[in-house]
């Protein structure tokens, strides 16, 4: 997006840049624990997520923050988006899933307790990989 990116790490962590890597600057710190996933959705709204289950909304490419409530309280791993649609897989199987570009989320059924790592998708499936040796089509 014209030379912005975001990148996540620990303690809230959130380097940002806007002219291809060059240089980047830290935003200001809005939570204690670790960020592990950054994506933006088909409108531009940028969804990073962690620790303790907690998500960040930025609809300013990444210049300011706020909250959404997950509903869980577990290490959230990797997040997809595919147009309006968006993703995030953690820990004990948790799914969660979002229609409207990563504005509100609800957990998704998932029958199995594995830590999911991964998500990704192609076609109409998502796909899914974690501990013990998981992966599967969603």
């Amino acid at each position: 997006n014209n030379g912005v990116g975001l990148i996540c790490g620990w303690n809230g962590t959130i380097l940002r840049t806007k002219d291809y890597g060059s240089e980047w600057s830290v935003t200001p710190n809005f939570t204690k624990n670790y960020l592990k996933c950054i994506e933006s959705s088909e409108s531009g709204n940028i969804i990073a997520a962690g620790g303790k289950g907690e998500i960040f909304l930025s609809r300013d490419i990444g210049i300011s923050w706020s909250k959404i409530n997950s509903g869980v309280d577990i290490p959230l791993e990797d997040i997809f988006f595919k147009g309006k649609s968006g993703f995030i897989a953690g820990s004990k199987g948790v799914i969660l899933g979002s229609e409207d570009n990563g504005e509100t989320w609800r957990r998704l059924k998932f029958d199995r307790y594995n830590n999911i790592t991964s998500i990704s998708g192609f076609g109409k499936h998502l796909y899914l990989s974690g501990s013990d040796g998981l992966l599967i089509k969603f």
